[in-house]
């Protein structure tokens, strides 16, 4: 994140008031929404997950972001709550850019790597043993 807020002009979505404004970034601070046994926002499919940015907070944030070139997904932490929320609200973002999902070495990521990439009907490569691109 440090190396690309360097050359890029970035938004960050941030669970963690610690790493809001750490780096030239446009941050917003959306803590985690924990989703319940029978939350029907919960993300179908894919094991672990707990819990999402607020959404509350996420889709005005994305509102006003008029151009982006790439998403990465690097949060919310996925041990802990788990990245599905990015796939259950997919629609409100552009899909037309390259989307980098990272820690594709935990099942969790790898499974929202997948699914996303068929819901998009588009193809996936591994640039490493960690971070996945659908192109």
């Amino acid at each position: 994140t440090g190396f690309l807020a360097k050359h890029y002009n970035m938004y960050s979505i941030e669970h963690d008031k610690d790493f809001v404004n750490k780096y030239k970034s446009n941050y917003v601070h959306a803590p985690i929404v924990t989703y319940d046994k029978t939350d029907f926002l919960a993300p179908s499919g894919i094991p672990g997950q707990r819990g999402w940015y607020d959404p509350n907070i996420v889709k005005p944030f994305l509102d006003k972001i008029e151009k982006y070139d790439l998403i990465l997904v690097d949060g919310p932490i996925g041990q802990v709550h788990g990245r599905g929320g990015f796939y259950k609200y997919l629609h409100w973002f552009n899909t037309d850019v390259t989307i980098m999902i990272d820690d594709c070495n935990r099942s969790e990521e790898k499974i929202l790597l997948e699914k996303v990439s068929e819901k998009l009907n588009k193809s996936y490569i591994m640039l490493d043993d960690d971070t996945g691109v659908i192109l």
